[in-house]
């Protein structure tokens, strides 16, 4: 009978520590209603995020159509070509005619 008693003490013994091992690491009831909590508070935070993910979509967009792009700056970077062209061409003209000009009254002169 005493062999009896030692096994099954033994196995109560074993027990006792399963027991202890499922305690820890098992969540009570509270533990799943603060992590319940914190659950609920996560998804404000997302949602916060979310509207300012919106806000940041549409200050983006509005920066997309205000700014120039690659063609806008081409086409301008053409045109001041072609105005620094005339420029050049009317300035060229023009101190040809005032070197006539000069020349015709020195002749005019001497």
């Amino acid at each position: 009978m005493e062999s009896r008693v030692r096994k099954l003490e033994e196995s109560v013994a074993i027990i006792a520590t399963d027991v202890a091992v499922i305690k820890s690491n098992y969540a009570t009831k509270q533990d799943m209603a603060e992590i319940r909590t914190e659950i609920v508070e996560v998804k404000l935070e997302i949602a916060e995020v979310r509207s300012e993910v919106r806000e940041v979509k549409g200050d983006v967009a509005s920066v997309k159509e205000n700014y120039a792009t690659k063609a806008d700056v081409l086409a301008i970077r053409g045109d001041l070509y072609q105005a620094l062209n005339k420029q050049t061409k009317w300035m060229v003209s023009m101190q040809l005619v005032t070197l006539g000009l000069a020349l015709t009254i020195a002749k005019a002169i001497f």
